[in-house]
């Protein structure tokens, strides 16, 4: 069989070019077939060729991407001297204030101490192991605002009271605890009458449902550690 024919255009069709080019594509193949099984071996989600170690991690305000570290340091505020770091390729702040903290307790030979970072570090988990381990956090909590945009209607607006077990809304009403999630413990609170007819929904809710608060296992501490930051605002701005 010839290696060259021609198609039905008349153009010169090369078999054993064609051949190569599928051979090259096949071996690419099983290069890609190999390296995800390394990052699946890893547990890893992505692949440095020029630094193993390195990932993609959000560099400076505006959170642009680029292939690095995550460098983490710890400051006396009181001597203004580095106290230890850490470097690691996490691509965000979540997870590392324990871990930093508890670094500052040994060197320092301290049972308790207070730690300031920014809102890039408000991970509730790593937040409330540091609470239970003698690390008092200042940490404020990022806002999360609707798809409406209104901050008058932020979830942070929403009062809860213990005591009655139920939240109170900007506009004064009351959510009410009406299913509980046994999986997580979370509970889901809301009021349908009072959303269906209250005149600022659209500013709140863009939903088609009524408002839904959700409350679960960390709530409180979430709303501790908000307070902690209000009350101590100039202490908070050495950060």
């Amino acid at each position: 069989m010839a290696d060259k024919s021609e198609d039905a255009d008349g153009e010169t069709i090369d078999r054993a070019k064609i051949k190569k080019s599928i051979a090259k594509l096949e071996e690419n193949l099983k290069h890609y077939d190999e390296i995800e099984t390394r990052m699946d071996i890893a547990g890893h989600n992505e692949i440095n060729f020029t630094d193993n170690d390195a990932r993609t991690v959000k560099f400076g305000a505006h959170q642009c991407t680029d292939v690095g570290y995550n460098v983490q340091s710890a400051v006396d505020s009181k001597n203004k001297l580095i106290i230890t770091f850490d470097v690691g390729n996490n691509s965000t702040d979540h997870g590392q204030l324990f871990n930093m903290g508890d670094k500052c307790k040994k060197i320092y030979n301290v049972e308790t101490l207070e730690a300031l970072a920014d809102k890039g570090y408000f991970q509730i988990s790593d937040l409330e192991k540091c609470d239970s381990n003698g690390i008092i956090t200042y940490v404020a909590k990022p806002n999360y605002s609707t798809q409406i945009g209104d901050s008058r209607y932020f979830n942070n607006k929403f009062k809860y009271q213990k005591e009655d077990n139920i939240y109170i809304c900007p506009e004064g009403q009351k959510l009410y605890c009406i299913t509980i999630k046994e999986d997580t413990k979370t509970k889901n609170y809301n009021n349908s009458e009072a959303c269906t007819n209250c005149k600022n929904k659209s500013k709140c809710n863009n939903a088609k449902n009524e408002k839904v608060m959700s409350r679960d296992a960390f709530s409180a501490l979430s709303a501790t550690l908000i307070n902690r930051v209000q009350d101590n605002k100039k202490l908070y701005s050495q950060r």
